[in-house]
Parts: C-alpha cells; sequence; structure tokens
C-alpha cells in the first residue's frame, strides 16, 4: 500500500484508467454513430417522398390550366 501513494505509481495507475475508460468511450461513440446513421437514412428517405409529392401537385395545378 505504502507505494501505491508514491506519485509515479498513482500516475500510471491514473493512466491505465483513463485508456480503459477512452476505448469504452470509443465503443459507445461507435454506437451512436450506426444509430444516427440509420436515423439519417430515414430521415432522408422522408424527404425525398416530400419533394415528389410537390412535384406532383404542381403538375396538377398545370392540367387544370390547360383546361381553362
Amino acid at each position: 500500500a505504502g507505494q501505491a501513494t508514491c506519485e509515479e505509481c498513482s500516475a500510471a495507475l491514473k493512466k491505465k484508467k483513463n485508456k480503459k475508460k477512452k476505448k469504452k468511450n470509443k465503443k459507445k461513440k461507435k454506437k451512436n454513430k450506426k444509430k444516427k446513421k440509420k436515423k439519417n437514412k430515414k430521415k432522408k428517405k422522408k424527404k425525398k417522398k416530400k419533394k415528389n409529392k410537390k412535384k406532383k401537385k404542381n403538375k396538377k395545378k398545370k392540367k387544370k390550366k390547360k383546361k381553362k
């Protein structure tokens, strides 16, 4: 126990702990990135559909004008 109190040993232990924490955080970040990518894909698809609907509406309006 006496050795653990010396500054060099405690610093080394802290570094080891920090490395483990960093690894855990990296794994968490990777998981979050995957989740975000999936969410983004869904959002992009929805946006494309909305754009198509607007185009269809415009075509209908043009046809009505021609009938007049």
